[in-house]
């Protein structure tokens, strides 16, 4: 969160968007409100997979230890912080007044929701990779 607010500030304090334009800068939000919008689908199909994977004996070692649940709070925080960057940049886009930091806004939301999908990725990744056939019982 902190890193994600840094660069909203850096942002601000050295005008980085101040002179493009308002056509610009609405067509850069809704360029972020588009991959705000994809990653919370790909979220939501992520975590179907994670239930439909939820019998298989690496998932029930990990809901044994506690990993699963940490994975799936991983997951869930991810999906809200791509959802309310989702509105975000949508308010941003129909901003009249203040749209340069309307935009700072939704960027740093993004940058935010971004950052919380390399931890879960990575996670879903070592859970995808360690997956082996069950053997018949």
């Amino acid at each position: 969160m902190l890193l994600s607010i840094t660069a909203g500030f850096a942002i601000w304090h050295y005008g980085l968007i101040a002179e493009l334009s308002p056509a610009d800068l609405r067509t850069f939000v809704g360029l972020l409100a588009q991959i705000s919008v994809t990653m919370l689908g790909f979220l939501l199909a992520a975590l179907a997979i994670l239930a439909s994977i939820a019998g298989h004996r690496l998932m029930r070692n990990m809901q044994k230890t506690g990993h699963y649940q940490v994975l799936l709070k991983r997951f869930f925080a991810n999906t809200v912080a791509y959802g309310v960057s989702t509105v975000t940049t949508l308010l941003a886009y129909l901003a009249s007044a203040n749209l340069v930091l309307a935009t700072i806004g939704a960027i740093t939301c993004v940058l935010f929701a971004t950052l919380l999908l390399i931890d879960a990725g990575w996670r879903f990744w070592l859970v995808l990779s360690n997956l082996t056939p069950d053997s018949p019982s």
